[in-house]
């Protein structure tokens, strides 16, 4: 990867971070996406938690001549006091959800968060929900699998079982991506051996359920 020719699912997730305040990109492998960052005037932090990619890391930065600050600490362990966002992107759900649980003393002047759960949605949606973050944008990107990119911000709001699973934002807003989504579940489900089917006879109403909301037929 290359900080001037980021990934479709990167130049999404750079379009979608606030343009002010300080950032810390949370398992930043190369540092791309904090050198972006860097790029369009932002100061930011990379953190990694290994010696290998952090080294990795360093050398990249170094090569991009840039002033990124490479962070060598798990999640949020250091957050550096004028970090007012953070990015954790493409990790799973409840990877996610445990870096902000571990480091939730520090949440208190992050103003925004941008996650991208490639698993387990529902986790650091919930964590976020339940701890003052509400969504306010956010899309899906269809790559080897559809998955959320969701911006939080301060901020209070009730949602249901279908945002919660989903991400409020993009279900409320009927993203194409996730509707794309929702039709291949129901149809990975409806193809299984009719023994199969009773079994997960909960899971397949559950589905028909959320086509019926977003209108979409089978």
């Amino acid at each position: 990867m290359n900080p001037d020719h980021l990934s479709p699912r990167l130049s999404l997730a750079l379009s979608l971070v606030p343009r002010h305040g300080t950032v810390l990109d949370v398992g930043s492998d190369r540092g791309d996406f904090a050198i972006a960052l860097e790029r369009r005037g932002q100061k930011a932090y990379a953190a990694e938690n290994k010696e290998g990619p952090y080294r990795t890391l360093c050398e990249n930065l170094h090569r991009h001549r840039s002033m990124v600050v490479p962070l060598f600490q798990d999640g949020l362990a250091a957050c550096p006091a004028d970090v007012v966002g953070l990015t954790i992107l493409g990790m799973g759900g409840r990877t996610i959800e445990h870096i902000l649980r571990e480091g939730s003393s520090r949440l208190s002047a992050i103003e925004w968060i941008l996650i991208s759960p490639q698993s387990d949605f529902p986790a650091p949606i919930g964590f976020l929900a339940a701890n003052g973050y509400r969504n306010v944008d956010g899309r899906y990107v269809d790559e080897t699998r559809q998955y959320p990119i969701l911006l939080f911000e301060r901020g209070w709001e009730d949602i249901d079982e279908d945002e919660l699973r989903y991400g409020p934002v993009p279900w409320r807003r009927k993203d194409p991506v996730l509707g794309k989504m929702l039709l291949a579940q129901d149809r990975r489900l409806r193809e299984l051996p009719a023994e199969i089917q009773d079994l997960r006879k909960a899971e397949i109403e559950s589905c028909e359920r959320r086509l019926r909301r977003w209108n979409l037929a089978r």
